[in-house]
């Protein structure tokens, strides 16, 4: 599914948080000394996260811009409505 760059909508939580449980459980294994993790146990828990994050840092990006843009309009249309 294909969306616009200006969709505010973030997905589900839950696609972000298994990703980000891998990459924990890959760590947290590796610093216990349990399992020891590879370049390609790193790559594919990294290349997750990398897929996942965009979902929700252009809408997050958007909605925060949005939002700032908003409030300098008001600001402007207020100063405007002093000076008459």
């Amino acid at each position: 599914m294909i969306k616009k760059i200006d969709n505010k909508t973030l997905p589900s939580l839950w696609y972000l948080m298994i990703p980000f449980a891998l990459l924990i459980l890959d760590v947290g294994l590796d610093l216990l000394d349990i399992l020891e993790n590879t370049f390609i146990s790193r790559s594919i828990t990294g290349g997750l996260m990398g897929f996942v994050l965009p979902f929700y840092l252009i809408p997050g990006f958007v909605n925060f811009f949005s939002e700032v843009g908003d409030f300098f309009n008001q600001k402007k249309e207020l100063n405007i409505k002093k000076k008459l």
